[in-house]
């Protein structure tokens, strides 16, 4: 267990020597008297710094135990206003939180046990009080009192305790949870508010959970907060080693065994918030990952005692189990979401599946059949016109299986890409001439229009099939006797190729799902859903991008495959390579990888070296540039939080002396602000981490053409 504490420097009552009495007594002489013993007493003037406030009547009394917290009341119980009776009556309400001892001038046994009843801790008799009785039966008052709120209060945290792990078995919702374990700490510990704050994956922005004693104002101050370890992380830094100076009177903060990334975040939140002081007990998993942190603070500077810390890592320790538990039940939920849904899919690829391979079956059977019968009848049979109705269902269902197979392939990272430098025009009429008996089958028009007719590099034979799959789309979903229309051309951004149908459109709550496999993304008729997807992922493996949208100057829809710039001369033509999702490349690339974290690292370099590359890594800023200087590597992969020097420095001392090296940021970082920072300053791209085996190679096979390009 480990603690972030922030240490006010002003004692609490409990502790320091100040003692504060009320002295309750309508008879002046005696108040004076009793004052003077008080002033006196070896034994409280030994020990104590005394301030005695002296009221007459039981009414400014009882007004000034509801303004001021006094350690101990001294009362008459025959006042002014009030008899000895009325006197214990009205002051029951407060001998629960403030020790009473009564002097009276009245020795009657029962009023004295009537008195103890009701809660005081002494009944004295006033002209008894000689040899410092006085002094010393406050100090035992005193005493008695602490032991008994001590005692009392541990027994509150014991309950406490007991109904927070008994909420942490019953409650299933985090938040009712957090908000459960927010009130019963703030009351145990007697803090103005606490917060428990949740941790996204990457721990890099977090939200807060569960709240308690907090303005709608500051609540919406932490609803959301994020940050990062950079410009703010040596603005931090420095706070730090301001308040470890020895001149300061800012509050202590200890921080024991957290990690840079957490230490920033957890100070950094106290820091905001202003506080005078606070406890943090972060909350852990058994897979030494941390979830968040329970902040319990005041506005007004204080100590926290080792027993209000104990309690408060119990809790935690509690709450961290209950947590993990929901986390677990939502995950569990969720996976039984996703394997019914995977179940609803199947049955609908197989109704699918089912449908679209009996329909061609059955036509090539019948024809088939009529073919046969005409052998023996062959008058009025247009023999010709069997055939070809039996080839076109034959090809349909020749296209059905060539996608399902790609498709496989796809997703075992097993398809295979011939490249060669080839025209986009060609392409196009070779899709053309394999989907043209679906045109023709229901009298549709396709125009074609060449703007430019633009080379790239690239595997005619997947290129024609990305094509075919949009064509036969814009067939099938379009009525008869509509027209389709199909573009080639070239832009600022590349090459790209546009097909535009006249049919029915795409619906709105299927967009986001466009191009997933075994998606139909129309209404009308059944699909198995495979074109789509597989037209994308070749793509993806061309560093190409294909969108899709509804026509806005007519009914149908629009989708277009747009390739990256492409300079001929550039890129020697190699019709013989062959480009696989695991190797880019017939000669392998030199690699640095620059991680602190040596599993981190060590994975990286098993992964690359699987596809075939040179691999040499470092674990820290220094080592990396020494790596890179003796190495001179194609491509590196640099960590950004590192100890000592960090990415933007390892990177600044790098392009010193490789300026047109490949560096690609390799980080846990994946928001906007540390993207945009990356970029700024100067990284070649930027990759977050993943624990995938193939996720390097992958990002090389589909990237590094197009950074090698943009390099050059």
């Amino acid at each position: 267990m480990y603690i972030l504490l922030v240490q006010g420097t002003v004692q609490s009552r409990r502790e320091r020597k100040g003692l504060e009495l009320l002295l309750v007594e309508d008879n002046l002489d005696h108040s004076e008297i009793i004052s003077r013993f008080l002033s006196e007493s070896e034994f409280l003037g030994g020990n104590f710094e005394l301030r005695i406030d002296r009221e007459k009547k039981l009414s400014d009394a009882i007004r000034q135990l509801k303004t001021n917290n006094y350690d101990l009341v001294l009362l008459d119980l025959n006042l002014i206003d009030s008899n000895a009776y009325e006197t214990l009556s009205q002051i029951a309400s407060y001998v629960e939180c403030t020790p009473f001892i009564v002097l009276s001038s009245m020795k009657q046994d029962q009023l004295a046990l009537r008195s103890i009843t009701a809660g005081v801790q002494d009944y004295l008799i006033k002209d008894q009080l000689f040899d410092d009785i006085l002094g010393r039966t406050v100090g035992y008052a005193l005493e008695r009192h602490r032991t008994r709120q001590k005692l009392r209060l541990q027994s509150n945290r014991g309950e406490t305790l007991l109904k927070l792990a008994q909420h942490s078995v019953s409650e299933s919702d985090s938040f009712r949870l957090a908000e459960l374990f927010c009130q019963g700490i703030a009351e145990c510990l007697e803090v103005e508010a606490v917060e428990i704050v949740h941790f996204y994956s990457q721990e890099e922005e977090y939200e807060v959970v569960g709240q308690y004693g907090l303005s709608e104002a500051d609540r919406k101050v932490g609803q959301r907060f994020k940050s990062s370890v950079g410009e703010q992380d040596d603005y931090f830094r420095r706070y730090l080693k301001e308040l470890e100076s020895d001149e300061t009177s800012l509050p202590t903060i200890s921080l024991m065994n957290l990690s840079a990334e957490n230490r920033f975040i957890v100070g950094r939140y106290l820091i905001q918030r202003e506080i005078g002081s606070g406890i943090v007990i972060p909350l852990g998993s058994d897979s030494s990952r941390l979830l968040g942190f329970v902040a319990a603070y005041t506005i007004d500077s204080r100590l926290f005692s080792l027993e209000e810390r104990m309690f408060l890592a119990t809790a935690c320790n509690t709450l961290s189990v209950a947590l993990q538990r929901i986390r677990m039940e939502e995950n569990l939920k969720e996976h039984i979401s996703e394997v019914e849904d995977m179940g609803r899919k199947k049955n609908q690829l197989l109704a699918y599946l089912a449908h679209e391979i009996r329909n061609p079956v059955a036509s090539a059977i019948s024809g088939c059949d009529l073919l046969e019968a005409s052998f023996d009848k062959p008058n009025g049979v247009d023999r010709a016109s069997l055939v070809g109705r039996i080839q076109k269902r034959l090809r349909h269902l020749s296209v059905l299986l060539n996608d399902l197979l790609d498709i496989s392939r796809l997703s075992t990272g097993m398809l295979q890409l011939r490249l060669q430098i080839i025209s986009l025009k060609e392409v196009v009429l070779e899709a053309i001439d394999a989907t043209d008996f679906s045109f023709q089958g229901k009298q549709q028009k396709l125009r074609v229009k060449f703007e430019e007719c633009p080379e790239i590099r690239g595997d005619s034979d997947r290129l024609v099939q990305a094509v075919s799959n949009l064509l036969l789309n814009a067939s099938k979903f379009s009525p008869t006797g509509s027209s389709t229309e199909i573009v080639v051309g070239r832009d600022l951004k590349g090459a790209y190729i546009k097909v535009t149908d006249s049919g029915i459109g795409l619906s709105k709550d299927v967009r986001e799902s466009l191009f997933e496999p075994f998606v139909s993304v129309h209404r009308v008729g059944d699909s198995v859903g495979v074109g789509l997807a597989l037209s994308k992922q070749i793509m993806d493996l061309h560093h190409g991008k294909i969108v899709g949208k509804n026509r806005l100057d007519a009914q149908g829809a629009e989708f277009k495959l747009m390739f990256p710039a492409f300079q001929g001369a550039d890129i020697a033509r190699d019709s013989g390579e062959r480009l696989t999702i695991n190797r880019i490349m017939n000669e392998p690339l030199k690699i640095v990888v620059v991680d602190d974290n040596r599993l981190s690292a060590e994975h990286a370099k098993w992964c690359l070296e699987r596809g075939g590359h040179s691999v040499e890594i470092a674990n820290d800023g220094e080592e990396g540039v020494r790596v890179v200087s003796r190495f001179n590597p194609d491509l590196v992969f640099l960590d950004i939080v590192m100890p000592g020097m960090d990415g933007y420095e390892v990177l600044r001392l790098i392009r010193n002396t490789h300026p047109d090296l490949l560096i690609v940021a390799y980080t846990s970082f994946n928001d906007s602000y540390n993207k945009k920072k990356m970029g700024d300053a100067g990284f070649s791209d930027i990759l977050t981490k993943e624990p995938s085996l193939d996720g390097l190679v992958k990002y090389l096979a589909q990237n590094y053409f197009r950074l090698k390009n943009n390099k050059q």
